[in-house]
């Protein structure tokens, strides 16, 4: 989980559901980022979420178990 300095909080239930979860400081859904199928992944979609951080300046880094990757996603186009 990474919660921002506005207070989103990001989820990842990469086992059962393979997806990014977004909330607001509030709790309330903003959306997911989710692909269900293991091939033909296109940048910015994510299968396998297993770990998720921050930097300094609110970019997200997300890494993905099965298909051996990272991504980096800036928090100005979530």
């Amino acid at each position: 989980m990474a919660i921002t300095s506005a207070g989103d909080v990001f989820i990842t239930d990469g086992y059962g559901n393979r997806r990014i979860v977004h909330y607001d400081k509030a709790g309330n859904f903003v959306k997911d980022k989710s692909n269900p199928d293991f091939t033909n992944l296109r940048p910015g979609e994510a299968v396998g979420v297993h770990a998720i951080g921050q930097d300094s300046r609110g970019n997200l880094f997300v890494g993905e178990i099965y298909s051996r990757r990272a991504q980096k996603f800036s928090m100005a186009t979530r």
